[in-house]
């Protein structure tokens, strides 16, 4: 167990007891209670501990009511709950108590990509690019939020320009392998994971992308390497035993397949997917123990959901996103999970109720406005998607993807696939993969 952060927690408690009438710290290296409270704030959230976070942030906002800096660590804390909407009004105070200050445009400009409003994320990183060309860590926050849009040309090209880069060469490689992942062109993950993988070994997000996208290609020899070598690697053990647990089930071999998932499990018995995938026959019975469970959190309740609505287990994943929801009513990745769930299971009415709230309470969310149109679609509301679908394309006529419509919105004569109730089906609110290559394509 890493003891360091719950010695850092215990000690900086320690300075806030009563002070002793002589010390022998020189003054200019005393810590202010204030100082000490918010590191200890900080300590808390890392360890999880989001209830005595809270408390100490808002102790602080009590001796400094209109510090911008710790309304936006009450921002952080409220968006890592889940709290989107809230965390989102809070980094607005913290504007306006900033004077609009340029490390609080960019905290919240980071924070927005959690609900997917890239549009206003990648105008602030380009405005503060005008002003710092050379910064490294904006030009990498410029690329993720390129990829959450799915702009995979243009993340491709910030990153091929980062890779010259020495310091950044091994971050901008990984990226490129990521943005070819979400891009579906397994083949073209290779080179890019290899290439990171050769400057470190032990590179765990390089591993996995290679593992998966040779899984992904059915290359299963291939991929054991990776899996086998994440395995030994501190933080990479649940992804490595997952990862061989699938490649013996796409092999029919369910014994190996149930042996790695176990492993999986033991290696973090907290891990719900973990837990999912070593419950292999009994899935049954593992879910309707936890439907039965009162005690779960909004997030673990929504992660079951998720599991459940990539194997197509809808009536399961609605069930978890409710009681989620129920647990916690402002728990964002449920409400839009939940809508996706059921645009997909074919109730299409429900999950336009959901995404127009959620488009009333986040107006330039360009992923909850992308998803409004294509269910729109689904339901065959053709005139009302190619409004929205129009109102996106304004928002950012230079993003590609919204220009992509169904043939049925610009033509009444034929309408689009619904989604099925099958793993393709969630895929109503990704955003289309980019053309892939001839030699990207499996």
């Amino acid at each position: 167990m890493n003891r360091g952060p719950m010695l850092l927690c215990l000690l900086l408690a320690g300075t806030l007891r009563a002070a002793e009438p002589e010390t022998i710290v020189p003054p200019t290296d005393q810590v202010s209670e204030f100082d000490a409270r918010h590191e200890l704030a900080n300590v808390l959230r890392k360890l999880g501990q989001t209830v005595a976070a809270e408390s100490e942030l808002r102790k602080l906002l009590a001796m400094k009511p209109n510090d911008p800096g710790i309304t936006a660590d009450l921002a952080d804390l409220e968006i890592s709950r889940g709290h989107f909407a809230m965390g989102r009004d809070l980094y607005e105070k913290a504007l306006s108590e900033s004077s609009n200050s340029e490390e609080i445009r960019l905290r919240l400009a980071l924070q927005e990509r959690s609900w997917g409003d890239f549009y206003r994320a990648e105008r602030v990183f380009r405005t503060d690019l005008n002003v710092h060309p050379h910064d490294v860590d904006l030009t990498l926050d410029l690329a993720t939020v390129l990829i959450g849009e799915q702009d995979f040309e243009a993340a491709e090209g910030v990153y091929q320009g980062l890779s010259k880069n020495p310091s950044v060469r091994e971050k901008a490689l990984v990226g490129l392998a990521t943005a070819r992942f979400q891009e579906q062109d397994y083949r073209e993950v290779l080179p890019y994971a290899e290439a990171a993988l050769k400057m470190d070994p032990d590179q765990v997000d390089a591993l996995s992308l290679e593992g998966e996208a040779l899984r992904r290609l059915s290359w299963y020899d291939e991929a054991k390497e990776p899996f086998r070598r994440l395995t030994s690697l501190l933080g990479g053990q649940v992804a490595g035993w997952i990862g061989l647990g699938r490649l013996a089930r796409a092999r029919n071999d369910e014994v190996d397949a149930d042996r790695d998932f176990q492993r999986a499990r033991a290696a973090d018995p907290n891990d719900l997917t973990a837990a999912y995938l070593a419950a292999g026959r009994n899935i049954d019975g593992f879910l309707s123990k936890y439907a039965a469970r009162h005690n779960l959190s909004a997030g673990d309740l929504n992660t079951l959901a998720g599991l459940c609505a990539s194997d197509g287990r809808l009536d399961y994943a609605i069930a978890f996103y409710q009681k989620a929801l129920a647990a916690d009513p402002e728990y964002f990745p449920a409400r839009i999970g939940l809508a996706q769930a059921l645009s997909t299971a074919h109730r299409y009415d429900e999950s336009i109720k959901i995404l127009g709230r959620l488009r009333q309470e986040f107006p330039g969310d360009s992923k909850v406005i992308l998803a409004l149109a294509r269910v729109l679609s689904y339901a065959r509301r053709y005139d009302e998607s190619r409004k929205v679908y129009l109102e996106l394309i304004s928002a950012n006529p230079s993003d590609t993807v919204p220009h992509l419509l169904p043939s049925a919105v610009t033509s009444s004569r034929k309408g689009p696939i619904p989604p099925t109730q099958s793993t393709s089906g969630l895929r109503a609110f990704s955003r289309p993969a980019a053309s892939l290559s001839s030699s990207g394509r499996a």
